[in-house]
């Protein structure tokens, strides 16, 4: 059915289609008044208004999941680029560790073919050098940070703080409860759906 003649009447249905109540569509095209609630339910008895918005409900339905579907793409594309980047610097530390560990000044110190003792040397009077080990505090740090950072982004850390789980933004969201939404979403279009006879 094509658009309706009456284009005020289109965009009632079209607000009623994106989920607004019959009230709400029409005050936001009629402007708000006492006899908003009734001429809206006046309008929805017409058979070609009704009609109308039964026809542009799968649409606006669709142009909603594809709304939603394309900003949880974007958080999830999003999260896993941060989350490849801290990888990545893992890695390079992990490298750097590694070069430690095979270095042949720390073969014979105690941890030292952990690759996480740092040696230094010391002057000691004019010409004695001595050698310092020590466990490398900044660089374990780090890795454990790049490590929370990780999981956070990947969604394996639970705020103990808040057991409201309440969400503020859709980047709080972690991946696994969004892609649970996309498959609740998905069944729930499937049941919608008119069966064909």
């Amino acid at each position: 059915m094509p658009a309706l003649s009456n284009k005020k009447h289109e965009r009632v249905a079209q607000f009623l289609a994106n989920g607004k109540s019959a009230a709400e569509s029409y005050a936001l095209v009629y402007g708000k008044g006492p006899g908003a609630a009734v001429s809206a339910n006046r309008l929805l008895k017409n058979a070609n208004f009704a009609k109308r918005l039964e026809e542009l409900k799968p649409q606006a339905q669709a142009h909603q999941e594809s709304i939603v579907a394309k900003v949880v793409d974007e958080e999830l594309r999003t999260r896993v680029g941060r989350a490849e980047v801290l990888i990545e610097r893992r890695n390079v530390l992990r490298q750097i560790v590694a070069e430690r560990a095979a270095f042949e000044d720390h073969q014979d110190v105690p941890g030292g073919k952990t690759g996480f003792v740092l040696t230094t040397r010391k002057a000691v009077g004019r010409t004695m050098v001595v050698k310092e080990h020590a466990i490398d505090l900044a660089l374990l740090k780090e890795l454990r940070e790049i490590e929370r950072q990780i999981a956070s982004e990947l969604g394996q850390v639970e705020d103990k703080s808040d057991v409201t789980h309440r969400f503020t933004s859709l980047r709080e969201v972690p991946a696994e409860i969004l892609e649970q939404w996309r498959a609740e979403a998905a069944a729930a279009k499937a049941q919608a759906a008119p069966s064909v006879h």
